[in-house]
């Protein structure tokens, strides 16, 4: 699962860009190997530029007067710095930094989201009603501005929750409130609250691989899904006659961490659904034109398999373990329930989507119903998807085998000759080059 996080500009100016130290390393390790994804944009990029140039150029300057006034003297004879006390270039000085963290930004894969499509009516309107950023005590902070809406119009494309990293209290508070952003003014704090967001997580993996704690709940996930609601296509003379859920299984994903004390566990619910339903046979019924209505009903019974997965979110608590303490802390995990939104779960068991699929029904059908399944059911005889049980309103090729809708085109496999509706191999294409051999010769007359 990928986590997005932004570095302020100050993040980086705070850390005296030094993206070799202990919080640097632990953040690239993140991104390697917990999905962390690093975000960035042109206005950042420069502004941290910026401010290596003016504070290196300050810095290069001080050493090196300091140098000139012979300030450090005694020690240029001593062993352990006579070869450091020289005078900096400042460019080399500034480049070095500025390349250093251009690695840091390319070690990490920094996905840079533009700075275009933002609305400078919207940051105007900010900016005379003192909104976020634009503080009474800073009113010039379009930069930030402009960086907060382009920040805001990415998360919308990614349609994923946002780590935001900022010393600016005015940036911070431009996504306070939002919970499509988690706000932290320190590296250290969100380093921190990584370090027990994986032990929260890992005490989640302990629980559900551990099959007592996992029985204590089962008996609620089973009733969740025997809860689910199903939809159907409206059609004439169709009935469910009954559903079965079988061979439920589940698969821990992730948790997610609140702050109070909570967490969400999401799982994969898979399951099979069996199906007994009839409909009407109208090849073997009698509809009568002047009364509008059949007069003879026929039906044709079936039992169908389809395969779903469904997720699930679980409601916990967790607190700091009295256990004695390792060197990390560990949590303890107490289930309160299902969530609220799980409940509203269905299936859309529609014509066009699965109603016919029976999918993966060769692996859970019993050996009588596989063989019922296959003498029955009718398959497209070029790429063999299921069309039904029966052979009514199908396209056909030259040899009357039905076909689907996508293979009743012309392609690698045949075309559809114009006279007689059929597909046929290229082989029986007439010298015209558009009908088959045998319209042709009616062409041809």
């Amino acid at each position: 699962m990928e986590r997005y996080i932004f570095l302020d500009t100050n993040i980086y100016i705070n850390a005296g860009y030094s993206f070799g130290s202990m919080h640097m390393k632990k953040f690239s390790e993140l991104v390697s190997n917990d999905g962390l994804v690093l975000l960035a944009c042109s206005t950042c990029i420069g502004e941290v530029e910026k401010h290596i140039k003016t504070d290196l150029e300050s810095a290069v300057k001080e050493l090196n007067k300091a140098l000139k006034r012979r300030e450090f003297a005694a020690l240029r004879n001593d062993n352990l710095y006579k070869d450091k006390l020289i005078e900096m270039d400042e460019t080399q000085a500034i480049d070095a930094v500025i390349n250093s963290f251009h690695d840091f930004l390319n070690q990490n894969r920094a996905e840079i989201f533009s700075l275009q499509e933002i609305d400078m009516e919207e940051i105007m309107q900010d900016y005379f009603e003192k909104k976020a950023p634009f503080e009474m005590q800073k009113p010039n902070e379009f930069k930030d501005a402009i960086m907060i809406k382009a920040l805001k119009n990415h998360q919308k494309k990614l349609n994923e929750r946002i780590i935001v990293i900022s010393s600016d209290k005015g940036f911070r508070q431009a996504f306070l409130g939002d919970d499509k952003f988690v706000v932290f003014e320190k590296l250290v704090d969100f380093l921190q609250y990584q370090q027990r967001t994986d032990s929260i997580q890992e005490a989640f993996e302990k629980y559900f691989e551990n099959d007592l704690e996992y029985e204590s709940i089962q008996d609620q996930l089973d009733d969740l899904l025997q809860s689910i609601s199903y939809s159907f296509d409206e059609r004439e003379e169709f009935e469910v006659v009954d559903i079965e859920t079988e061979d439920i299984s589940y698969e821990f994903n992730y948790a997610e961490v609140k702050d109070d004390g909570c967490a969400q566990a999401f799982l994969t619910a898979y399951f099979y659904l069996r199906m007994k339903s009839r409909y009407l046979d109208v090849n073997n019924s009698y509809y009568d034109k002047e009364d509008d209505e059949y007069i003879v009903k026929s039906y044709i019974e079936s039992e169908e398999i389809h395969r779903f997965e469904h997720e699930i979110v679980l409601d916990f608590e967790f607190e700091a373990s009295e256990i004695e303490k390792e060197e990390e802390d560990k949590y303890e995990l107490t289930f309160i329930g299902v969530g609220a939104d799980t409940y509203n779960m269905f299936v859309d068991l529609s014509e066009d989507d699965t109603l016919f699929d029976c999918i993966d029904s060769r692996s859970v059908m019993q050996e009588k119903d596989k063989r019922w399944f296959e003498n029955n059911v009718v398959k497209c005889s070029e790429c063999g998807k299921i069309l039904g049980f029966n052979d009514l309103g199908n396209y056909h090729d030259y040899n009357g085998d039905p076909i689907c809708d996508g293979c009743a085109v012309t392609n690698e496999h045949g075309f559809i000759c114009p006279g007689c509706g059929y597909k046929h191999p290229y082989e029986r294409m007439g010298n015209s080059g558009t009908f088959c051999i045998d319209c042709e010769e009616e062409y041809e007359d």
